[in-house]
């Protein structure tokens, strides 16, 4: 956890994270060979900032909907295939990193996002 005045505070632990639950808003899960998003982030209700990249992560649960104040989630270089249709549900989503995976199709909702300014899909 890394903390400067004007900042939110980066938690790198989940489990860190769970004993201020209310307090996280940008978690950092890069590079610990995650399967799958643990089911416990979705009870992080101020979360804005998802970082789950370079991991192992083949889906996207559609409890992802739960994170209503996420703005950045960047789940780029796991092993996904597919994007559940509930992303779109995700209003405050600003930035959608999906690079580096599988993917072989969208779902049509994603034209839906209201506030999206970035979607990277590169490689």
């Amino acid at each position: 956890m890394k903390c400067n005045n004007n900042e939110p505070q980066i938690f790198y632990s989940l489990d860190l994270a769970l004993k201020t639950p209310n307090e996280v808003k940008i978690l950092d899960l890069n590079n610990i060979n995650l399967i799958k998003i643990p089911q416990e982030i979705f009870e992080l209700n101020n979360l804005e900032e998802l970082l789950i990249y370079n991991n192992q992560i083949k889906e996207i649960p559609s409890d992802i909907i739960k994170l209503k104040k996420l703005k950045k989630l960047n789940i780029s270089g796991n092993n996904l295939i597919t994007i559940p249709d509930t992303i779109s549900g995700l209003e405050n989503l600003e930035l959608l990193i999906l690079s580096w995976n599988s993917i072989i199709e969208l779902p049509n909702s994603i034209g839906n996002f209201k506030q999206l300014k970035i979607l990277s899909l590169s490689n």
